[in-house]
């Protein structure tokens, strides 16, 4: 988790640019940071707008990937 986490901050260049730029507390990042939290699906996705897909919702949370693929048409 620490190295995706670690990545948005470099894309935005500080905790609080990237807590700024989805709307959190540069406590929440320095939580997901640390490993004491995780990102919600929500704010995964947060993250995947504000980088323009950069990173995407999935990295953040592989563990619920499911809910951010698109579903395939028929």
């Amino acid at each position: 988790m620490s190295k995706i986490i670690q990545k948005a901050i470099k894309h935005f260049g500080t905790q609080q640019k990237l807590a700024t730029a989805i709307g959190v507390s540069q406590a929440s990042i320095h939580k997901w940071l640390s490993g004491g939290s995780r990102p919600t699906a929500e704010n995964a996705m947060k993250i995947e707008r504000a980088t323009h897909s950069a990173i995407l919702a999935k990295e953040v949370r592989p563990d619920i990937a499911e809910l951010f693929s698109s579903p395939q048409p028929k």
